[in-house]
């Protein structure tokens, strides 16, 4: 009565033992991340899209070339051999089913992947397109993919950037087992001024099942979830019109995100005014420009999918930042969708606007600048001054699960934790005994 699941179990663990070393690594500036039916392609500007061929035993499949930046020379990929990004949402292998697996989902045809932030009136967009035939689209953005690391069956990939005295870490995060993959965004301000008006957008020019039989480059748009609802959740859609019907969701749970359909293109529209991604958002009376960007409803066509969030503002402080996260889907079915949504869930966000608390952002900066948390990195143990006692110290993991928790006993004294995670970057949240934020910041451990 027990033989199938004892026999499916058998073959996840056989699975994971086939794993070769290249399941995270970096070569020539881009990353790859590789699961048991994901795998991921990031390029040097961190939009998905390798400029390089993947590694050995990767399932690359498109019909694009990407363009590395000048800093890694200006060779392009050779159709095919590089990768955005690939699923087998069946989970029946590489090699089984009609088609087998899924992708690649927008290098088919001009690709078109990546995203852009806004600072006030000034912009920057980071996007894969056309790489190899037009102008690279995001010159005025400075980063670079610095480390990868696997453990315990999720792999990650680090980006980090700056734009505007605005640093932007990226890390994407790849649990083996599952249909998605997620990416939380770490904002923080290194001037030594309030940073207003900070806007963040990811976007996606789906092109499903282009290369599937009745497939194409036209795909079912939708947006599922809208803000603002009982959810807090934004997720646009995409699939397929072949009747494999290959699915695409990009989505969050954050209250200050939106998504929206392209009208009419691929690509959202550059630059700031009445083109910034405050307009997208909603500066027209919270809508959004309706005029360029569908909020509701479904169409069918070949046009891109978006997230937009308002970030907000930093203070010029180092132990002040903003994190936010979203997921790309590769499952329709709920379950799938809502462990996807689900590993979008963060500790609070510092930000006057957040749903998650109810202290203002001056006093929560206030008592950041006094809670200290060194060293960061870190090896086996942390140490936190400047916290009343009775706070408590949360450590998160980068899927949004609880790690660790600690209570502050004596705030005369340095409090030191032993940590036992594997080595990765966390989120180390202080909060008050009423569950009040107090301060939230990146947490990296050697």
């Amino acid at each position: 009565m027990r033989l199938r699941p004892l026999l499916r179990y058998l073959g996840i663990i056989l699975l994971l033992l086939a794993f070769d070393k290249t399941h995270a690594q970096l070569k020539d500036c881009n990353a790859f991340l590789k699961g048991a039916y994901v795998e991921v392609g990031i390029n040097w500007n961190g939009a998905f899209g390798s400029s390089t061929s993947t590694p050995p035993n990767y399932h690359p499949k498109g019909s694009s070339s990407v363009q590395n930046s000048h800093a890694c020379g200006d060779s392009c990929a050779i159709s095919g051999s590089n990768l955005g990004f690939v699923c087998d949402p069946d989970k029946d292998g590489w090699t089984v089913g009609a088609p087998p697996y899924f992708g690649d989902y927008f290098l088919p045809g001009r690709p078109q992947e990546g995203w852009s932030i806004q600072v006030d009136s000034l912009r920057a967009d980071a996007w894969n397109a056309n790489g190899c035939v037009g102008p690279l689209i995001n010159v005025d953005m400075e980063g670079s993919n610095i480390s990868v690391t696997d453990s315990n069956g999720m792999w990650q990939a680090i980006w980090q950037g700056e734009f505007d005295s605005v640093q932007i870490t990226q890390i994407t995060t790849l649990d083996t087992m599952a249909v998605f993959f997620n990416v939380h965004i770490i904002f923080k301000n290194l001037s030594h001024h309030i940073i207003k008006n900070i806007y963040y957008m990811r976007t996606v020019d789906p092109d499903n099942d282009e290369a599937e039989a009745g497939g194409g480059f036209d795909t079912r748009n939708k947006i599922e979830y809208q803000q603002p609802n009982a959810q807090h959740t934004a997720m646009v859609s995409a699939t397929g019109k072949s009747s494999s019907k290959a699915y695409l969701g990009l989505g969050t749970r954050d209250d200050f995100a939106k998504c929206f359909i392209v009208k009419y293109y691929l690509f959202p529209d550059t630059g700031v005014g009445t083109h910034g991604l405050d307009s997208m958002y909603g500066r027209y009376s919270g809508k959004g420009d309706t005029t360029a960007y569908q909020y509701s409803g479904s169409n069918t066509a070949d046009q891109g999918i978006a997230l937009v969030y308002k970030v907000g503002s930093l203070k010029a402080s180092l132990t002040d930042s903003i994190v936010i996260s979203y997921a790309y889907i590769f499952s329709p079915l709920p379950d799938d969708i809502d462990s996807a949504l689900n590993s979008t869930l963060l500790p609070a966000r510092i930000d006057t606007t957040t749903r998650h608390t109810n202290t203002s952002t001056s006093s929560i900066n206030r008592i950041a600048e006094d809670i200290k948390v060194f060293p960061n990195p870190f090896k086996d143990k942390i140490t936190v001054t400047g916290a009343a006692p009775g706070d408590r110290v949360t450590i998160y993991d980068h899927m949004g699960k609880l790690s660790q928790t600690f209570t502050i006993q004596n705030a005369q004294a340095a409090n030191t934790f032993s940590i036992n995670n594997t080595t990765g970057v966390y989120i180390l949240q202080v909060t008050d005994r009423y569950g009040a934020v107090k301060m939230s910041t990146p947490l990296q451990k050697q």
